[in-house]
């Protein structure tokens, strides 16, 4: 920077201290200060919404790794692995896979403050998150075993919760740096 620029600026930087003080109208206050909180303070629906997209985009791609309920290549290495304690675990298995993944994407997608909601909420977000990706496997493969539905849900109720729970961990741990 020329030093007639820092003196320009330097005199200009005067002027603005010595201005007279300025007040907002209440309407703009109030304006500003709801969107602030508004920030702050996400809305658990929309932080819902936000993670039901992210799981839409990020779960096919997990589908080519580990096939869910008939959804996906017909073997893979992942589910080999599951298959070796049987198919009632490699079901819980997948799903826990299926659900670890995405929220765990989705966790570090969202806002610090929304990951908070979410944090606050692990088990319901975890379980409706589950709850909405089953009945699109059920609207895509509707002929499923009740058994292998419920084992299913808690294996990605797990896997979803734990995915919140690392992305949480994780994200303060970095902060704290």
């Amino acid at each position: 920077m020329k030093e007639s620029e820092k003196g320009i600026w330097g005199k200009e930087f005067g002027e603005f201290l010595e201005c007279d003080e300025l007040t907002p109208s209440a309407s703009l206050t109030r304006t500003v200060s709801g969107t602030i909180v508004g920030y702050l303070n996400p809305s658990p629906y929309r932080v819902f919404r936000k993670l039901l997209l992210i799981t839409a985009l990020a779960g096919p791609a997990t589908l080519l790794v580990c096939p869910q309920m008939g959804l996906g290549p017909d073997h893979s290495p992942l589910m080999h692995l599951f298959m070796q304690f049987g198919p009632t675990a490699c079901h819980a298995a997948c799903a826990a896979f299926f659900s670890l993944v995405c929220l765990t994407i989705a966790s570090f997608i969202l806002r610090p403050e929304e990951l908070r909601v979410a944090s606050s909420n692990t088990l319901l977000f975890a379980a409706a998150t589950a709850a909405v990706s089953l009945v699109v496997f059920l609207c895509a493969t509707p002929l499923l075993v009740s058994t292998i539905v419920v084992v299913w849900f808690f294996g990605a109720v797990v896997g979803g919760a734990t995915g919140i729970r690392i992305a949480d961990y994780t994200r303060r741990v970095m902060v704290s740096y």
